[in-house]
């Protein structure tokens, strides 16, 4: 079974439409996503019809009137249950016809506002506490995850990441990692003043099983990541910042000490100087020791 979801960004142009076909085609997809269309509910059935008689479609414009997620299936190889719709998620039960293998798969397009996302987080995470089988989430979440994900342009706050990280870190959903470029946004300028960013994401939730394989090994360790993630926030966080406070006071002590043997100025507030400092002691313990005696002769004393 194969699946994508690609945001658009319009489907209005004919030689878009095209693009999407030809794309589909190419790599056999039988059920996909496709969101931020920009095609009015007047106008969805006449753009669907021009991608052939062979797709089913499910849409939630009954949440909003810009139709904002788009799903397509081909009936004669998969069954489509549309379970649950809301205006950035289509949530659905596909069986193969062939195998009757099921899986549910999630189309999202995330709202552009961090506050007005919060419902699509909390969603996934209460589908995730209520999942039964292999799932799939894929789409344009809107939403940067990693402190890497954006390139140029103010740098990436926790406020952005902590509802999403929060997510990934709660459930037992694993971040797919992708093929191809890295950065699925750009503002399309040139220059110092184009940016990037990692917006679209897929994610999926496997049942648990003794470990049979590597991918089955992968998402024990994700499990034991979880809990040292746990242990970690709960449990050593606070300690952690004591260490270190502890280590600068100790090292502060001995700059101190080399400072004062040194016998020279603090080079510059916050630097670590110490070894400018031992230099400095060595060179000042070699000038002041006698380490030979000679005559006035030039004979060297025992």
């Amino acid at each position: 079974m194969y699946a994508c979801s690609w945001n658009v960004r319009g489907l209005n142009d004919h030689l878009k439409i095209k693009e999407v076909k030809s794309f589909i085609a190419f790599n056999k997809f039988n059920i996909f996503a496709l969101t931020e269309t920009r095609a009015k509910l007047a106008n969805k059935d006449k753009v669907q019809k021009k991608f052939g008689n062979s797709w089913q479609w499910g849409d939630n414009y009954s949440h909003n009137p810009k139709g904002r997620i788009w799903l397509a299936w081909k009936p004669t190889m998969i069954h489509v249950d549309i379970m649950f719709t809301s205006d950035q998620v289509i949530h659905s039960l596909i069986t193969d016809k062939n195998t009757q293998y099921k899986m549910y798969f999630t189309a999202v397009y995330g709202s552009h506002s961090i506050e007005n996302k919060k419902p699509l987080w909390k969603t996934i995470h209460f589908m995730a506490t209520h999942i039964n089988l292999e799932w799939i989430i894929m789409g344009d979440f809107n939403s940067v995850l990693e402190s890497d994900d954006r390139i140029n342009g103010v740098p990436i706050s926790t406020f952005e990441t902590q509802d999403f990280r929060y997510l990934r870190d709660h459930t037992d959903l694993l971040v797919v990692k992708g093929i191809g470029g890295s950065y699925t946004w750009s503002n399309k300028r040139e220059g110092m003043d184009i940016i990037f960013s990692r917006i679209d994401r897929c994610l999926s939730w496997r049942q648990k099983r003794v470990a049979q394989n590597l991918a089955d090994i992968w998402f024990k360790l994700k499990d034991v990541s979880k809990v040292l993630k746990h242990l970690q926030v709960t449990q050593f966080a606070n300690a952690g910042a004591a260490c270190i406070e502890s280590l600068k006071k100790w090292l502060n002590i001995e700059e101190s000490i080399y400072k004062q043997k040194s016998r020279i100025q603090w080079l510059q507030a916050g630097d670590s100087n110490n070894k400018v400092f031992f230099t400095a002691m060595k060179e000042r313990q070699a000038w002041n020791s006698i380490d030979v005696l000679y005559s006035r002769t030039g004979a060297k004393l025992d």
